[in-house]
């Protein structure tokens, strides 16, 4: 029988926009002596299907210059920011998308990784 300290924790995903949010609120002259358990108790209380620990809390602020570099948006499902490593195919591939979907071609996953693959 497994003890409770090996029960499984439950993780929340946490978008990018509710990141930028964190640093934000943290940011804020009138919140500057706030400890990071009382801003893991606010947004926990704003968003309540969140379960945010302190530490995840800390780790965002941490990084605030890459959170407040991504402007909010309206899509909300975006959860990880990663860096294009390769720009110039990462340019070519989405003008060939757009042209594609102004000619209404069909893009499958495998034909955008064979054309990443002639761009590059």
């Amino acid at each position: 029988m497994p003890s409770a300290s090996s029960a499984k924790k439950l993780h929340s995903a946490i978008n990018d926009d509710i990141r930028w949010q964190i640093n934000v609120y943290a940011a804020k002259p009138e919140n500057k002596n706030r400890t990071q358990q009382q801003i893991t108790d606010y947004f926990n209380k704003q968003n309540e299907d969140l379960n945010i620990n302190r530490s995840t809390i800390s780790k965002i602020i941490k990084q605030k210059e890459k959170w407040l570099a991504i402007l909010p948006s309206n899509n909300i499902k975006t959860f990880h920011y990663k860096e294009v490593k390769y720009l110039q195919i990462e340019e070519a591939l989405g003008l060939w998308i757009e042209n594609a979907n102004a000619n209404n071609l069909v893009i499958l996953k495998m034909i955008i990784k064979e054309k990443a693959f002639f761009f590059a």
